[in-house]
Formats: C-alpha cells, sequence, structure tokens
C-alpha cells in the first residue's frame, strides 16, 4: 500500500475533533541520481553548521546501491562541481566521495542561486534517472539573487522538469521561509538540521523520507457524511475547490497529521465508531 491512515476523536458537547495521520510507505526505489547542492559560505562555520553537514554527508554512502550516481555541488560566493555523476560501485568511488566531502570548507558569501542553478543543470541533464537534488544550506542569502521570491522560482522549474528538491535546513537560525517557498513551489518538503540526534535520524533509518518520492501529485479529501461540518481545519490550505489547493508530492516513511474541529449538527446519523473515544 501507499499509505496507511489511523484517525482518532474526541467529542465534547456538540464538536468533534478529529485527528487523521497518513503514514507513507517505503518501498523498493529505482535507480538514483542525487545532486547535493552544499552551502559552504562562512556562516556554515557557526554552531559547527559544516561539522554537521560533513557529519550527514557521511552517511549517504550506505544509503546508495550500484546503479545510482552521485554529484556534489559546493556554493559560496559562486558554484563548484565537487563531483559530477559518480557511480556508486565503481572501482574507489567512496573514497573519491570522502575526498570531495572532506574539502567542503566555509569561506565567502552565500549565492544560494548559483548552487540551485548548476544543481538544476546536472539534474536535468540525466533525463532517465530517479532525479533528486537535495540542497543543505543555511539560506543566508548575500550573493548574487538575493530576492526570496525570484531564487524561489527554481523549485517550480525543478518540477515542471520531474527533479525532485529536499531542503535541508541547517543551523538555528537559518532562513525557514526561504526554503519553504522553495521546496514548496517544488512541491517537495524540508527538514531541520540541528543536532546530532536529528542527523541519525534522518541520514540514518529516514533516509528514504529524504530521497524517495512514493507519489506525486497527491490532494487528500475529507468526505463528511451528514451530520458534520467543518468548523475549523488546523493546516495550511484547505478549500471545498481542488484546483486552490496545491498538490504534493509525498516522500517514503514520511507522516501527514490532519487536524479538524467538526461540528455535529445531527447526532443521529453519525457513525460509531466516532463516539469510541468519548
Amino acid at each position: 500500500q501507499t499509505f496507511d491512515v489511523a484517525a482518532s476523536s474526541v467529542r465534547t458537547g456538540d464538536q468533534l475533533n478529529v485527528a487523521f495521520t497518513v503514514n507513507g510507505a517505503t518501498p523498493p526505489r529505482t535507480p538514483m541520481s542525487l545532486t547535493l547542492v552544499v552551502d559552504t559560505s562562512c556562516s556554515m562555520a557557526a554552531d559547527d553548521r559544516m561539522g554537521l553537514v560533513h557529519r550527514a554527508l557521511r552517511q549517504v554512502p550506505a544509503h546508495l546501491v550500484e546503479g545510482d550516481t552521485v554529484s556534489i555541488i559546493a556554493f559560496s560566493d559562486n558554484a563548484t562541481t565537487r563531483v559530477e555523476n559518480l557511480s556508486v560501485g565503481m572501482s574507489q568511488w567512496e573514497a573519491t566521495f570522502e575526498s570531495a566531502i572532506a574539502g567542503l570548507k566555509p569561506s565567502g558569501g552565500t549565492d544560494l542561486s548559483a548552487g540551485l542553478k548548476r544543481g538544476y543543470a546536472i539534474a536535468k541533464a540525466n533525463k532517465r534517472r530517479n532525479n533528486r537534488v537535495m540542497l543543505i544550506t543555511d539560506a543566508q542569502l548575500n550573493r548574487g539573487i538575493v530576492d526570496t521570491d525570484l531564487v524561489s522560482e527554481v523549485g517550480r522549474r525543478f518540477e515542471q522538469d520531474d527533479i525532485r528538491l529536499t531542503g535541508v535546513g541547517v543551523g538555528r537560525d537559518f532562513n525557514d521561509s526561504m526554503l519553504n517557498k522553495l521546496t514548496e513551489k517544488g512541491k517537495g518538503a524540508y527538514v531541520f538540521l540541528g543536532s546530532d540526534a536529528v542527523l541519525d535520524r534522518f541520514f540514518g533509518a529516514g533516509f528514504p523520507s529524504l530521497t524517495q518520492t512514493i507519489a506525486h501529485d497527491v490532494h487528500f479529501a475529507l468526505d463528511l457524511p451528514k451530520g458534520l461540518s467543518m468548523k475549523k481545519f488546523y493546516g495550511e490550505e484547505i478549500s471545498t475547490d481542488k484546483q486552490d489547493v496545491q498538490a504534493v508530492h509525498f516522500s517514503a516513511g514520511t507522516s501527514q497529521v490532519f487536524l479538524q474541529d467538526l461540528s455535529i449538527q445531527d447526532a443521529i446519523s453519525l457513525p460509531n465508531f466516532i463516539n469510541r473515544n468519548r
């Protein structure tokens, strides 16, 4: 199955509080082209950000299999390709990967747009692959294009070319607004890398959630039985018109929780399960 759904509810008078948790499966994946776009600006020296990045990236090879390729782009004042289309399984590929990671050191400004464009160009060239770009940054734009709305439009280009985008925010003051705009337009998601515990979760057992999409252009619809109406929805978007709610790409091993307060007009029509958690 693609999804599992768990539900619970609590009734208080004429209001029903309902929660649905949607869990994504983790099926076998197809060969992947992974492009890592890494911020190496001087701000990445603060709070051991670059140290976290090094430790995270050193866990990546354990999740790659023969048939995958990996590229590494570093960006600061400009973008530099450290490794391009390195074939997993070839002789000394892990040593080549490690050498590229060791060479990532903070200096200069943050031209995020340059890094994204370089990553996009490499990913687009791999047209027959499962394409994934992972952007790792504190998103403190100060070089090149610094308008967050303009930079985030690159996410739309990724989506149009079937390139899946994942954002990894680093540092307590990372620009979450920038990553939110970027990944929203790319129908992807971003995570916060703030500690070794989080690092081990996302770059350990949770790595498929960063790199594997199990369903594209997903909408979730809630069909209410007679006698219930929506009072309040706790989330970003809701509408009776599907076109008003942006579709998302759902990642492996991830969950989404939907919370809503429902008004009860006709208790007689309620299904039996609704009263289970009184």
